[in-house]
């Protein structure tokens, strides 16, 4: 119905315009093509909310410590498979080779240093050893999140018989981690008399002012001599941790 109504013929050239089918099929070709360029788009949209990226996080890789949050390497090693879920993982950090005199021997990159972590929670049915891994894959489908989170370390026996204590790795629940983050940006501002506070999170600095978005969403810009010196050291630090993010984007 709805495609009949768009291809009615009207006006002074209803009748030629009936009389060529290329019209009464190309129409609805358009009208498909449309719709499926809309849909990327929106998928493409959703991804860049719900997916993390460089931008936001360090690829994790080499000397780990407990709480590190961030992307895991795509080409981590399954070297030996514990369980569906658990399984010692080998990663690589590449680089190129160089002479004594600091001249690049080959642009080829190689593996420069290996380390290994221990992986929970993680899909490894069906993994053999020696076979790649990637974190954002569960159950053969690929869910886009390759978030992960140093949480501890563990110690296991090695081939030779010998104990050895390895990072803990686990997987990071991306919407929960930005619920948190999120939450993290509300706080009190006090002025720098000590009199006045008010609960808002830093949007941006621009003009001399941090602008502050208060819950009722209205904004209010206040410049730094009129925050307390806290409010003051929060502002430099949020926009170097801002300057750096993009930084790492722009790489």
């Amino acid at each position: 119905m709805i495609t009949a109504s768009i291809v009615r013929p009207v006006g002074k050239h209803a009748g030629r315009f009936a009389a060529n089918p290329v019209y009464l099929i190309a129409l609805p070709v358009l009208l498909i093509a449309f719709g499926m360029l809309a849909s990327m788009a929106l998928c493409d949209d959703r991804a860049k909310d719900e997916y993390p990226n460089e931008s936001e996080f360090p690829i994790l890789e080499g000397r780990l410590a407990v709480g590190d949050v961030g992307l895991s390497p795509s080409d981590w090693l399954v070297m030996q498979r514990i369980s569906d879920t658990e399984a010692l993982i080998e990663g690589h950090i590449y680089g190129v080779n160089f002479d004594s005199s600091g001249r690049v021997v080959s642009s080829v990159e190689v593996v420069k240093e290996r380390y290994i972590v221990y992986a929970s929670g993680f899909d490894f049915k069906g993994k053999v050893d020696g076979e790649h891994f990637d974190t954002a894959s569960y159950g053969g489908k690929y869910s886009g999140n390759n978030l992960v989170k140093i949480t501890g370390t563990k110690t296991y026996r090695t081939a030779m018989g010998s104990m050895s204590t390895v990072p803990l790795v686990e997987p990071v629940d991306m919407k929960a981690l930005k619920e948190e983050a999120e939450k993290k940006l509300w706080r009190v501002w006090t002025d720098s008399t000590g009199t006045h506070k008010v609960e808002a999170k830093l949007k941006e600095f621009r003009d001399g002012k941090a602008w502050l978005v208060k819950r009722d969403e209205s904004v209010v810009g206040l410049s730094l001599s009129q925050l307390s010196k806290e409010d003051q050291e929060y502002v430099r630090d949020e926009l170097k941790r801002r300057q750096d993010a993009n930084s790492r984007s722009a790489r």
